[in-house]
């Protein structure tokens, strides 16, 4: 299974024929299974009409496969017909909600230099509430990396049982990591606290919360592929699609150097088994020296291609390597005696 992943960036829409053109190529001589994730900027901008329109086209060409939608927001336009929409046609809806207020909103403010936190928080209880799946995508920055336990306890409290923690990484105009991304150390302790908390939950042997980082780790020892991209040996496992039909072989990298072709004039079936991707996809297993030594190698495969893109010491290093020589070896072991009990009961 390929997903087709369709943007509405920098406030310019994702037109109907291109939409149209995407969702029909996305289907056309699809496995029984089909995803479309829908990313910005804000993909809420693109307007309720937008959704209806591709919820039409994909019953109309996706007749006999299983189609599933997801859409990641910072939930500050969500009301009551887009969480009727939503629940009416399945969608996944991921919310960006760092924390409690102050986590929040120490990043996270509107045009007008204020918080988001009280709409963000406000709009996405009332999402779950409505019986639509709702996860929690929370980042860790400089600033709410001091706060796990907290941010654990919030979160949870609220009613949220889907959670990731996504690190920041972003480099400055002289190529070093800027003040508001998170170190690679504070990273790795902030890990280590948010899965005490995840692991003090269990009953009867399960987990109560699910995190996405943990589950992947979880099943990676089980033998299964990890549900996480970044972990995975090769990338290259869906298409990023631009508003204007441009197509990539990842959200992080719309670049012109990675685009591989524009679904109004080609096959994205051709473009998914096509050169650009297995490049791409071959380019994750290009890890350096000291990943190839390293016994943890087999856990997080050197990492996600943007985290080394964004690494100021060089592309080949992830630079969540030190976080991850804080983790792993704090979290495999209790991993392990899961999965074999988790083994042993099936």
């Amino acid at each position: 299974m390929f997903g087709a992943e369709a943007s509405a960036s920098h406030c310019v829409i994702m037109q109907e024929d291109v939409l149209e053109a995407t969702i029909k190529k996305a289907l056309t001589n699809a496995p029984s299974s089909f995803s479309f994730i829908w990313q910005g900027g804000e993909p809420l901008l693109a307007g309720l009409s937008f959704y209806e329109k591709a919820v039409e086209l994909q019953k109309k060409y996706g007749a006999g496969i299983n189609i599933s939608n997801a859409i990641q927001t910072n939930a500050t336009l969500l009301n009551e017909d887009w969480i009727s929409f939503f629940k009416k046609n399945d969608f996944l809806v991921g919310v960006s909600l760092d924390g409690a207020e102050h986590v929040h909103n120490a990043y996270r403010k509107d045009a007008d230099g204020e918080g988001t936190w009280n709409i963000v928080s406000m709009n996405a209880k009332t999402c779950a509430q409505a019986g639509v799946a709702t996860n929690i995508l929370s980042c860790v920055t400089s600033y709410s990396v001091k706060y796990p336990d907290e941010t654990y306890r919030y979160l949870t409290g609220e009613g949220f049982s889907y959670l990731q923690f996504i690190p920041v990484i972003e480099k400055d105009l002289r190529g070093q990591a800027t003040a508001f991304s998170v170190s690679p150390k504070a990273y790795g302790n902030f890990l280590c606290c948010i899965f005490d908390c995840w692991y003090n939950e269990f009953r009867d042997g399960r987990p109560i919360t699910s995190v996405r980082q943990f589950e992947t780790l979880f099943f990676t020892l089980l033998g299964h592929t990890g549900i996480e991209c970044g972990i995975q040996k090769k990338c290259g496992s869906y298409l990023a699609i631009e508003h204007n039909g441009d197509v990539f072989p990842c959200d992080f990298f719309v670049e012109p150097a990675h685009k591989s072709g524009n679904v109004l004039q080609d096959d994205l079936r051709l473009l998914f088994n096509g050169k650009m991707q297995r490049l791409f996809g071959g380019a994750k297993a290009h890890v350096s020296p000291k990943c190839k030594k390293c016994k943890w190698l087999a856990f997080c495969n050197g990492g996600c291609l943007k985290d080394r893109k964004n690494n100021p010491n060089g592309f080949e290093q992830n630079y969540f390597c030190a976080s991850m020589k804080i983790f792993l070896p704090y979290a495999i072991p209790k991993l392990k005696e899961l999965a074999a009990r988790w083994q042993g009961s099936v």
